[in-house]
């Protein structure tokens, strides 16, 4: 705590002298006389081609400048000195976050003479050891992107991954665009940024980690893909990102108007809707907008050229998108709704359905049940819940070729409809030569109905809304001090309700008065359809009414002041994150049906469809429960402080030392609901009474004074209990190393080495001020049934107690809690890189990157069967299961009602594990790892000559150690990423065609045949990456691992991997074991991607300053069908085949833009 406030002191004493993720660029270098002789006191200028803003410092001492904060764009430097000629090289690109070197040799002359330099501006990186890829605005504007996201050109930098596995790329979206992993940081820590602010979405609850807002393409100037980083001033994240830099205006009025539209009948057919004889996807979009910037301009009143300047964007979107490509379900055959399940005994005597009131008990504590004769339910029994249920949202024609169990006999395609607008603008004043700010501000909405099915049983009403304000000030005291400080705010706010709510009829469909006031109890409005899910058959109504909310405010800044050789930068930054939330979970109930009481004894698998089903039909559900979920507002903060020298040690070697700190205040939540630690030494309340009751009746395993029952949890602000859910980090020192030297005009070598924390946001956790009411079907394992369809929670809902309870909260069921102490997890990332310029626009750069995760959270369940107990057996050891899941007397019956120990039985392996009055104990611990090594090659050629390429291959490894195998593991299991993926080329190019006016041929031709042949221009970019390494469970293998493995030309959809190898039988599977199949194996892979964008455009000029351009792209242009993985459920019908895709097929966009 104390050192919190001195951090922010700190702070606040250096007027908030703090850096952001800076995106503008520099120039710097070293002025020298013809003999090689530092010259001090030259002044440098650096003018703006499109806005005439002149930055000027004096190169002191030892002859060096430096210019930072520049925005991006061409520049003309001019160097002056008495008794020198004047210096000025024109055309000078300093693109996002470049560090251009430009070192000047004067000549001897009066300064009236002009030395004009014509060599080509530098393109090689000499002073930073920093890797990354620019996409720049011609890219930005021309490449073929679907639905015009820039994000989704990230993917064209060395050693990023492309993990989408959606076909939702839209800039409404954020969680499928920002699934890049980056030498091995994975997809949930990358940073964003906008302008040199944070651009992450808010929230703790899997939005953090994605972009926050992501601007028009037209808007965007350029943006860079931060692939290492090694600047001290950079923090809060793993060490890579994705810096956007938004256009400002010039001196002359630029802008566009445009509309892409997509349609079906311009697209190809997804591969499954072929091969089922479906027709297209219903896939369309109109996107429309228009960008404008200029210089401020108010006629007599104010003339802003060469001072003020603004940009505005704005961006709509309408369109209907096929959520998922016709995805397979079952739906009941009119037989199975009548109650007859007699075909499905064609399949084997496993399909056949027992009855739930034949159930008795039988030796060992298990219990059996009589079959129903014929495999036919008497019509007597039928529920009339489930009649109305199936008639109302099930009611639908099968129209696909079903398996032989019947499954799988209906294909559809869930769409969602996407109401979209976007607005972004920036207004930028140079107050002086010496002062200049910008202030920027977005918003965008989003209104979207998704996966509406079932007749409006199953999808829901999404909406999202992301907004932001920044402001940042430059001030130039001298040649030597520069001061850049800023303050941002962003806001990211999300939430759907189920489509159901509001329309359902609950006593229409038939339940109890009982139920329906239960439901009104928790939920004030109109009610949506409880939850129905039936093994096998569509889930009904599965999404919870919910809204988050993240707002994010950042005060940031730096100082440079540049010393002889030295330019030293120092400052820090801090954010206050403020999350609220709620999900009201499943507030109208919940219930399940699976195989339990429809299977012949509670040892016995199940068939892979039917039972369930039967369950439904019974009116007899096996689980379920009903929520009461309270909201929560946290907050969370952290702030940094660092240091860094770049020293210029000569014109040819410059060196980069730098140190960071950081200091994290844990997440607080504003009204103390939140769950802190587990106190593992204290007796629980339950104690005494439970402690007797296991007297009583013991199990031979656990001798009576070894049974205990200890533990429970505490809460913030309670008893002593600090507000914050775990103890605070010490602030670490993070170095931070570069390297770079000029072997020659044409060659730098590179090297870096740097470490970074991470952000550890988590999120409170409200056990005990939300309550569950479980479903509880039966006490005693299916003697008797205490809950149906009708009445799910006969004796009432749970009372939410808060933290009253203390110790006592949520035993009878599964817990979360925190651990004393949490560190930061932190990332060690190192890089050796040799860039070599080859002609006047093109570079190449071979790197070796290496990245080394350390601390990294890992859950570990606390409350598990005791190693001693497992079997290790390679195959089902019935005598095992059948030990450990023994029905013995429960100690804890009657004293958890509701619960998950409610019932007069429970499990041998309950009483065996410690903690017994709970069912679960996850808690989080430091002893995850990764590490990362990749051999990175890329090319750039700068656009010249009428066209620009890029490539970049990657070879690379990644490994991790985040999950246990099996909880009693003392280590996490080692084994390849799931985001690795080895072998990844992507390329892309842009190509002017050379006919008509201004090219190499045809332009002397006019007229309309000049027209016609003038303007076309040809781009493309295709990727191609292995796919991911797949695992296969806690599986039985007939053969060695290395059969598993097909040749590539005998995979297939039906067959992807040797399936043969494994043992598929229901019957065989492990259970209650100890683990030892690795989760992933590196060898067996799903299909990876191989797919070409291409595009033509046409520009037409319709007056000297005004083009009109039509553009036709084609996404997966030669309609390569990109196949997501395989099934590896071995008991699955469909294990090893392949059903559905990761991407579109072959679509086509047409687009037509005014610019001017």
């Amino acid at each position: 705590m104390r050192q919190f406030a001195l951090l922010c002191t700190c702070i606040l004493v250096s007027a908030l002298a703090m850096p952001a993720q800076e995106t503008r660029g520099q120039i710097l270098g070293r002025v020298t006389d013809p003999s090689g002789a530092m010259v001090p006191g030259a002044v440098v200028k650096a003018i703006n081609t499109g806005t005439n803003v002149v930055s000027t410092v004096t190169s002191n001492a030892t002859g060096d400048f430096t210019m930072p904060y520049l925005v991006a764009g061409d520049y003309t430097v001019t160097v002056t000195l008495t008794g020198f000629k004047m210096f000025e090289q024109k055309g000078i690109a300093v693109r996002i976050q470049d560090a251009v070197t430009l070192n000047v040799k004067l000549e001897v002359g009066g300064t009236t003479e002009t030395m004009e330099v014509k060599d080509q501006a530098p393109i090689l990186e000499s002073s930073t050891a920093s890797l990354g890829q620019i996409v720049d605005s011609h890219r930005i504007a021309d490449l073929p992107v679907n639905y015009d996201n820039p994000l989704m050109l990230a993917q064209l930098g060395p050693g990023v991954v492309n993990l989408s596995t959606n076909n939702q790329t839209q800039t409404f979206t954020s969680s499928t665009p920002s699934s890049l992993a980056i030498n091995g940081v994975g997809k949930n820590d990358l940073a964003f940024t906008l302008d040199g602010a944070s651009n992450n979405a808010g929230g703790t609850s899997g939005t953090g980690g994605n972009i926050g807002y992501t601007p028009p393409s037209g808007v965007i100037s350029e943006f860079k893909i931060e692939t290492a980083i090694f600047d001290a001033s950079r923090g809060f994240s793993a060490g890579s990102a994705v810096s956007f830099s938004l256009k400002s205006g010039t001196n002359l009025l630029h802008g566009d108007l445009h509309e892409v539209l997509q349609n079906r009948d311009l697209n190809a057919n997804s591969y499954f809707s072929n091969l089922n004889g479906l027709p297209k996807d219903n896939n369309h979009q109109n996107q429309w907008g228009f960008n404008f910037n200029g210089p401020v301009l108010l006629p007599k009143v104010y003339n802003g050229k060469n001072k003020t300047f603004w940009m505005f964007g704005y961006e709509g979107i309408a369109n209907s998108y096929p959520k998922s490509t016709a995805a397979l379900y079952t739906l009941p055959t009119d037989a199975e709704k009548a109650g007859n399940f007699s075909a499905l005994l064609a399949n084997g005597s496993s399909y056949q359905i027992y009855d739930p009131l034949s159930t008795v008990a039988t030796s060992g504590g298990h219990f059996a049940r009589t079959a129903f004769p014929g495999n036919i339910i008497p019509s007597a029994r039928l529920d009339p819940i489930a009649q109305n249920i199936i008639k109302t949202y099930l009611n639908l024609t099968p129209n696909a070729v079903p398996k032989s169990d019947g499954t799988n006999n209906y294909v559809q395609a869930l769409y969602q409809d996407n109401d979209f607008l976007s607005t972004v603008f920036r207004f930028d004043e140079n107050i002086s030569d010496k002062h200049r700010l910008f202030v920027r501000g977005n918003y965008s909405n989003l209104n979207e109905p998704d996966s509406i099915a079932f007749n409006q049983s199953s999808g829901w009403n999404f909406f999202r809304d992301s907004r932001g304000l920044g402001i940042d000030d430059v001030y130039i005291f001298n040649s030597s001090v520069i001061l850049n400080t800023r303050a941002t705010y962003n806001r990211y706010t999300q939430g759907s309700t189920p489509i159901s709510v509001g329309k359902a009829n609950l006593p229409a469909l038939g339940f109890s008065s009982t139920f329906i006031n239960q439901v009104g109890s928790v939920y004030s409005g109109a009610p949506g359809l409880p939850n129905i899910n039936v093994s096998g058959l569509p889930n009904l109504a599965s999404d919870a009414v919910n809204a988050s909310a993240g707002d994010t405010y950042t005060a940031a800044g730096d100082v440079t002041w540049v010393h002889r050789a030295h330019t030293f930068k120092f400052g820090g930054e801090y954010r206050d994150y403020r999350d609220t939330s709620f999900s009201l979970g499943h507030a109208f109930g919940s219930m399940a049906y699976s195989t339990t009481y429809t299977v012949a004894t509670d040892t016995t698998p199940a068939a892979t469809f039917g039972q369930g089903l039967a369950s439904f039909l019974l009116g007899q559900p096996t689980s379920g429960g009903m929520d009461q979920q309270a909201s929560y507002a946290q907050n969370y903060r952290i702030g940094g402080l660092y240091a860094q020298d770049s020293w210029k040690v000569s014109t040819r070697l410059t060196l980069t030392v730098g140190l960071r700190s950081e200091i994290e205040r844990p997440a607080e939540e504003r009204y103390n609901r939140t769950v802190t630690q587990f106190d593992a030494t204290a007796a629980n309340p339950l104690s005494a009474v439970a402690t007797a009751n296991y007297a009583a009746h013991p199990i031979p395993q656990v001798p009576v004074s070894n049974f205990t029952v200890m533990g429970g949890l505490l809460f913030a602000g309670v008893n002593g209990q600090s507000r914050e859910l775990y103890k605070t980090n010490n602030m670490p020192l993070m170095p931070r190393l570069g390297l770079a030297y000029q072997i020659d005009n044409r060659t730098v070598l590179r090297a870096g080495y740097a470490i970074f924390d991470d952000l550890d946001r988590q999120a409170v956790n409200q056990t005990g001020f939300s309550q569950t009411t479980s479903l509880t079907a039966s006490v005693n394992n299916g003697l008797s049934y205490s809950s149906s369809t009708y009445n799910p929670f006969p004796g009432g809902l749970l009372p939410v107690l808060g933290s009253s309870q203390g110790l006592l909260t949520y035993a009878g069921n599964g817990i979360t809690a925190f651990p004393d102490t949490l560190k930061r997890p932190y990332s060690e990332r190192w890089q050796l890189s040799i860039q070599r310029q080859i002609g006047k626009n093109a570079v190449v750069e071979i790197a070796y990157v290496g990245n080394r995760g350390t601390d990294l959270f890992i859950s570990r369940n606390y409350v598990v069967t005791p190693r001693q107990y497992l079997s290790t057996s390679p195959v089902r050891d019935t005598a095992t299961i059948n030990m450990l899941s023994a029905a013995v007397s429960n100690p804890f019956y009657p004293l958890l009602p509701g619960t998950g120990l409610s019932g007069q039985t429970t499990t041998v392996s309950q009483l065996l594990k410690a903690y017994p009055e709970f069912t679960g104990l996850n808690i989080n611990d430091n002893q995850g790892y990764s590490w990362y090594h990749g051999l990175q090659t890329q090319f750039q050629k700068r656009f010249s000559a009428g066209y620009t390429l890029t490539a970049a291959f990657t070879w690379s490894k990644f490994m991790e150690a985040t999950g246990y195998l099996n909880s009693t593991d003392l280590m996490p299991e080692k084994v390849v990423s799931s985001e690795d993926r080895p072998l990844r080329f992507v390329t892309s190019g842009i190509y002017e065609l050379p006919f008509g006016h201004g090219r190499k041929f045809g332009s002397s031709i006019r007229s309309v045949p000049g027209g016609v042949i003038s303007g076309w221009q040809v781009q493309g970019i295709y990727q191609w990456q292995i796919g991911d390494a797949m695992g296969f469970g806690d599986s039985i293998l007939f053969a060695p691992i290395q059969s598993i493995l097909l040749p590539s030309d005998q995979r297939s959809i039906y067959g992807w991997f040797n399936a043969s190898a494994f043992d598929t039988n229901t019957n065989d599977q492990r259970s209650n074991d100890v683990r030892v199949l690795s989760s992933r194996f590196s060898g067996i892979r799903g299909p990876g991607i191989s797919m070409m964008d291409l595009s033509a455009l046409k520009n037409t000029r319709i007056r000297e300053s005004i083009n009109l351009q039509f553009r036709a792209e084609f996404i997966n242009a030669l309609n390569h069908t990109q196949f997501s993985d395989p099934s590896t459920s071995v008991t699955s019908k469909s294990f090893g085949t392949i059903t559905g895709t990761s991407q579109l097929p072959r679509t086509m966009q047409l687009g037509l833009k005014l610019i001017f």
